[in-house]
């Protein structure tokens, strides 16, 4: 059995350790906490050494706050007063990669991605991403185990980024070879459609691909 770590006294983040507080019921270690708000809870001993909770939630709801002004300011460089998209894309970026209490931390900053020290300043973002080129454009990352920095970021639309990812499905029909959304793109089916049909009811990727949406005889799948 693992030894016990004595997290009295110390400190993690905002949350100030009070006392032991028994174990929960996979028999981990318990401990009361006190947040420099003031509230007081109970948490597990793992996650403050962890660095996955730094607060009793206040850190969190302060930053929504902030993220919500933010995201609703319009800022001097918004073209024709409008809200800025490209500041909205920087405070998340920044929030999903620096702010542990953030939604999207364990997918970014949790994992090792950062914000390189140049686009900690929003003024240099913008310089060195421009504005995107349209509202179908969302920011996005060449290497998706990368940082964000300017030389593996730039501005995709949605269909795009479907067609870069590494774990995008490809299929082979008539000599050629195209993921699964540049064949639902060229047959006019569903992307959904094409997957349930393989997947799901087992159709080989001729069938998939070459059937109309009306249902295939099974002699024909046969």
């Amino acid at each position: 059995m693992p030894k016990l770590r004595n997290l009295l006294g110390q400190r993690f983040g905002r949350l100030s350790v009070l006392a032991r507080d028994g174990a929960n019921a996979k028999g981990k270690a318990m401990w009361r906490v006190r947040c420099d708000c003031g509230a007081e809870k109970t948490v597990v001993g793992q996650v403050l050494y962890q660095g996955d909770t730094r607060s009793c939630g206040c850190l969190n709801s302060e930053q929504k706050r902030q993220i919500c002004v933010d995201q609703n300011t319009t800022h001097g460089d918004a073209p024709r007063g409008k809200r800025c998209f490209e500041y909205r894309c920087w405070v998340n970026m920044i929030q999903r990669c620096e702010n542990p209490d953030s939604t999207g931390w364990s997918h970014y900053g949790g994992r090792g991605i950062r914000v390189c020290a140049r686009w900690k300043t929003y003024e240099n973002f913008l310089a060195d991403m421009d504005r995107r080129p349209s509202s179908k454009h969302t920011l996005d990352r060449i290497d998706p185990n990368g940082d964000y920095e300017p030389s593996n970021c730039r501005w995709l639309t949605m269909k795009e980024q479907e067609n870069n990812r590494t774990n995008n499905r490809l299929l082979t029909f008539q000599g050629r070879t195209q993921t699964l959304m540049q064949w639902a793109e060229e047959t006019g089916l569903k992307r959904e459609t094409i997957s349930k049909r393989l997947d799901r009811l087992g159709w080989s990727v001729e069938d998939a691909l070459s059937t109309s949406t009306s249902p295939l005889p099974l002699e024909s799948r046969r």
